[in-house]
C-alpha cells in the first residue's frame, strides 16, 4: 500500500472516530439533560407524596377529633336521658300519690256528706 493511501485510511478513520465522538457527547448530553428530569420528576412526586401524607394525617386528626366529640356528645345526651327518665318515673310517682290523695279526699268528703 501506499503512504497516500494510508494517509487516506487514516484519515477517513480519524473522521470516523471524530464523529464517534461527536455522537457519543451528544448522547451523554443526553443522558445528562433525561437524568436531570427523571430526579426532578421523581422529586416532585416525593413532594407531592409528603404533601399527601400531611393531608392525610391532619384528615386521620380531624375523624379523631370529631370521633371523640361524637362519643362524648353522645354520652351527654345518653346522660340526659336517663335524668328525663327519672325525672319522668318521679313524676309518675308523684301523680300517683296525688292521684290516690285526690281519691282518698274525694271518699273522706262524700262520707262527709252521706253523714250530714
Amino acid at each position: 500500500m501506499k503512504e497516500s493511501e494510508l494517509n487516506r485510511i487514516i484519515s477517513e478513520k480519524d473522521t470516523q472516530l471524530a464523529n464517534t465522538e461527536q455522537t457519543l457527547k451528544a448522547t451523554e448530553a443526553k443522558l445528562q439533560e433525561t437524568q436531570a428530569k427523571a430526579q426532578q420528576d421523581n422529586q416532585t412526586k416525593q413532594t407531592q407524596i409528603n404533601t399527601l401524607r400531611e393531608e392525610k394525617a391532619e384528615q386521620l386528626e380531624q375523624i379523631t377529633n370529631l370521633t371523640q366529640e361524637n362519643t362524648e356528645k353522645t354520652q351527654t345526651i345518653a346522660t340526659q336521658l336517663t335524668q328525663l327518665n327519672q325525672k319522668d318515673n318521679l313524676i309518675a310517682r308523684q301523680k300517683g300519690v296525688l292521684e290516690q290523695l285526690l281519691r282518698n279526699r274525694e271518699a273522706r268528703l262524700a262520707n262527709l256528706e252521706g253523714a250530714e
